[in-house]
């Protein structure tokens, strides 16, 4: 039996089935708890809700331009987030999400802007070769939204992210080798972010808040165990503000 979209509608209680405004940029956030955030501390927007995947949205002006936020986590989905900003408009794609620490000087609360990532995931290679790397397509964004965060007091790390789709299954032979190859972080997404980022030849971003280790969990049998969750949620939801912030004052220029 169909349920009549009017009543879903009032459910919702958002404005939209599919979405059809033209956007500038779009902003794609891992947790959930990251959109709640962003809707209590970015007011002013329109919470909808688009059919089409599934999703709440929030549509939010600055400044002249109009930036679209979904949250979305996992490598394929990732990719189809993009593959609909790019659809609606949008020049310009950051995703801001979550990683485990392969340094030991890296700790969590600190922050990572990957140049670069290792594809050990099923996804990229659905839209180029495997022997094809993933990295940022508009170098001079990288640099100028490093400087913009570093002068905003945040501590950033660049450099490369490993990608893997196993998120239970990081083998100690795996985290090690790519600590020693001086390997930033692991998550789940950047790969096929940055991958799918430049066949679309929209200028991508990724960046994510450390939120475990698992360079100090070998030999366990579970790595990258949150600890003190309340106060990691906390301060990833501060630095998330202060990352949209910075990036909003970019997007001014």
């Amino acid at each position: 039996m169909e349920i009549d979209p009017k009543i879903l509608q009032n459910i919702y209680k958002h404005e939209c089935w599919e979405f059809e405004e033209k956007i500038d940029i779009g902003i794609i956030l891992e947790q959930s708890w990251m959109f709640n955030e962003l809707i209590k501390k970015f007011k002013n927007g329109k919470l909808l809700y688009c059919f089409s995947i599934d999703k709440d949205i929030y549509l939010l002006e600055k400044n002249g331009k109009k930036y679209l936020f979904v949250h979305s986590n996992g490598a394929s989905i990732v990719a189809c987030r993009i593959e609909e900003m790019v659809k609606w408009g949008s020049k310009k794609i950051y995703r801001i999400g979550t990683c485990g620490s392969l340094q030991k000087n890296i700790n969590v609360g600190d922050i990572v802007l990957s140049f670069a990532a290792i594809k050990d995931e099923g996804t990229s290679k659905q839209y180029l070769s495997t022997e094809f790397p993933s990295v940022i397509n508009y170098p001079n964004l990288f640099v100028e939204l490093e400087k913009k965060l570093r002068n905003n007091g945040l501590y950033i790390h660049t450099g490369l992210t490993w990608t893997t789709d196993g998120r239970f299954v990081e083998s100690n032979q795996k985290i090690l080798f790519f600590s020693e190859q001086n390997v930033k972080s692991v998550d789940m997404e950047t790969s096929a972010f940055l991958t799918v980022c430049w066949y679309k030849k929209v200028p991508g971003l990724s960046l994510s808040v450390v939120t475990d280790k698992p360079i100090m969990d070998i030999d366990k049998e579970f790595k990258g165990e949150i600890q003190n969750l309340s106060e990691i949620k906390e301060i990833t939801c501060k630095h998330l503000v202060d990352i949209i912030n910075t990036i909003i004052n970019i997007e001014i220029i």
